[in-house]
Parts: C-alpha cells; structure tokens; sequence
C-alpha cells in the first residue's frame, strides 16, 4: 500500500497483516512492514501503537524521543520500540527506513532481554543476517506471497535471536 501520511515519499510501501488467532496465541507475527522514504521534516509523536517496532536506517538520521531519551540515530543502527509506550521520532535531513511491527506472546520478554543487553538503538558488526530475514518478512508483502505465519515467526526470531547473541 501507499502511505498517504505526510512527508513519506510517495515510491515508500507499507503492508498490514491480521495473523490467525494460532498466530497470536503461539508465535511472533508481523502487524505492519514497510520500506518507507522519510522526507526532511518529517515528525512522528505517539502515546500508544500495540506493538513493538523494529527499524533498519539505511539512509539518513533522525532523533528518537524514548522514555525520557532523546537518542541522534543514523545509518546502519537498528531501533528496537515498546510502541505500547509513549514514543517520537523526526528528522530535518529525513531518512530510509526498512521496518516492521510485530508481536506475541514472548515479545515483551524479547523485547526487554535485547533492549537491556543492546538499549533501543544499537547497531551490529555483521548486521547482513538480521537485515536480510527483515528484507524476506518485507518481500513476502510486496511480492503478494503466501503468508506462512511458522515462517513469519521464525524470522522474526532469528533476528530477535541473532541481537541476543551479539
């Protein structure tokens, strides 16, 4: 789909998905992906999204606010969020962006392992791994695949996995 928010670049896609009540009640799951190009000013403020959120910046630099932090990411960072949470992020230069929002019913614990190891932006020597299991999770969607929510789940823990194990 085309996002019709504005200041993304109208070439970004972004894909929703309503996982199977197996799906939420035994694996990860993806909710939204997208690759999106963020435009110079773009702002995003919001108190709550039921989800978690991980990013790959590519390109760029923007500032996330998070819990209390005002983080300056840039490329090749990853951004780990507790979108259940209050969280900000902008840029005047704007940046590139692979994403996904996920959840289930270990997330959190993920979630709280990784981000206490690693915090909320981190980036990884070899990030290739992580970042082509995103890239599949994204292909699928904008290939128009056949969703596979054991497949979805295990990319999406082999990333969370291949964080813990930096």
């Amino acid at each position: 789909m085309k996002s019709r928010e504005a200041k993304i670049a109208p070439q970004s896609d972004y894909y929703v998905y309503t996982p199977s009540l197996t799906a939420k009640q035994l694996f990860f799951y993806p909710l939204r992906c997208g690759h999106f190009i963020y435009e110079p000013d773009y702002t995003l403020s919001r108190e709550t999204f039921d989800s978690f959120l991980l990013m790959y910046i590519q390109k760029g630099e923007l500032d996330l606010n998070f819990e209390g932090e005002s983080i300056h990411v840039t490329a090749g960072s990853f951004v780990l969020l507790d979108c259940y949470k209050r969280h900000a992020y902008s840029s005047e230069t704007g940046w590139e962006s692979l994403w996904c929002h996920f959840d289930g019913p270990v997330a959190r614990a993920y979630y709280t392992n990784v981000t206490s190891r690693l915090g909320n932006v981190f980036s990884l020597p070899g990030a290739c791994p992580a970042l082509r299991k995103m890239t599949d999770i994204f292909k699928i969607f904008y290939n128009a695949g056949i969703v596979k929510e054991p497949l979805m789940a295990k990319y999406l823990t082999d990333i969370l996995t291949e964080f813990l194990l930096f």
